[in-house]
């Protein structure tokens, strides 16, 4: 008995990891979106 409410906590633990990392991954990849466009406008400026 115990030992399948470990099982249980457990895999709701990686599954709360899982999400946490998915959702770090799309903030990640967001961030880096974000500074190509600053780049993108820091050299037009720097152009002009």
């Amino acid at each position: 008995m115990h030992l399948r409410l470990d099982v249980d906590v457990q895999k709701l633990e990686t599954e709360k990891l899982r999400k946490g990392k998915n959702k770090a991954e799309e903030d990640l990849k967001k961030i880096r979106e974000e500074k190509i466009k600053a780049d993108r406008w820091e050299r037009k400026f720097q152009e002009a």
